[in-house]
């Protein structure tokens, strides 16, 4: 056996349901997608109909979004699930966001407002980043004046694997945050697909997809260098009062791609923060 060959083997060993890599394959599988929202909703009767994993919503001119797995049931409600293992994002503002992007997403041209799909934002952590010792939070809109709860048919629901609370969806989070395939037979689902991933036919296919991660990933990291060395150059040369055309000259660029460093790079000046201008540039394509 091959040094890569055994890296990504020992990679496949250590992976979560909870890291992305094994989620996007999990979410592949609509009975997999189906007993995951019947736990979380409380709801043993949820049937879904359809299962987008990794779906990516595309906004002109604004930032795309990526969700783990959107579903949709019999009734036609929207279910978006997203995994989150970092804890240095505003996560409200991102749910608030992504579940902007789902509803437009959604919307039927010509369909009154009454007809829009109810949505349910189910976004689960690592972490319990509400600090109030709970598995699970339901927030819900709610009249200042009165206190009553009102319904516009957008739901959110924040769900953490920190918490213990003894219940059912606390011993489900166990199973995904746990390496080992182990068989709970009140998730057989769950525990079938992980164990078909991780101990049976289907690792040849979990190993693959490990191994083309690493490898974009890897190329993806290359480009990020190249660019940055360029950004580094342009901002050196920008610094001794060089012009566009003189610059991308001697850099052996087209203009058009200088011009468009520079119009960032301007921004910072005279400081010229070159991650600051990287990311802005990477975050604009």
């Amino acid at each position: 056996m091959t040094k890569v060959k055994r890296t990504v083997e020992k990679t496949v060993d250590e992976l979560r349901p909870f890291d992305d890599t094994f989620m996007q394959v999990l979410t592949e599988d609509k009975g997999f997608c189906e007993e995951m929202l019947r736990v979380v909703m409380d709801n043993p009767n949820l049937k879904v109909v359809r299962n987008l994993p990794q779906k990516h919503l595309h906004n002109i001119d604004t930032r795309s979004v990526t969700v783990d797995v959107l579903c949709e049931d019999e009734q036609g409600i929207q279910f978006s699930v997203e995994i989150q293992k970092e804890d240095n994002d505003d996560h409200q503002r991102r749910v608030r966001y992504n579940g902007a992007c789902i509803q437009v997403r959604t919307s039927v041209k010509g369909s009154t407002f009454g007809e829009l799909p109810d949505v349910y934002m189910i976004y689960i952590t690592e972490k319990d980043f509400l600090k109030k010792s709970k598995t699970i939070y339901h927030v819900d809109r709610v009249l200042s004046e009165t206190g009553e709860v009102v319904d516009n048919g957008y739901y959110e629901i924040y769900v953490n694997g920190e918490i213990d609370d003894g219940t059912t969806l606390a011993e489900y989070l166990k199973l995904l945050k746990s390496e080992n395939a182990e068989y709970n037979e009140k998730f057989p689902r769950t525990s079938n697909i992980i164990r078909y991933y991780k101990l049976g036919e289907g690792r040849k296919q979990m190993c693959k997809v490990v191994d083309e991660y690493a490898k974009d990933y890897a190329e993806e990291y290359a480009k990020d260098c190249v660019y940055s060395n360029l950004i580094q150059l342009v901002c050196k040369k920008l610094e001794k009062g060089k012009s566009i055309s003189v610059i991308a000259d001697e850099l052996e660029e087209t203009e058009e791609n200088i011009r468009r460093i520079v119009s960032v790079a301007k921004k910072y000046e005279p400081e010229y923060d070159v991650k600051a201008i990287c990311e802005e540039l990477l975050y604009s394509e």
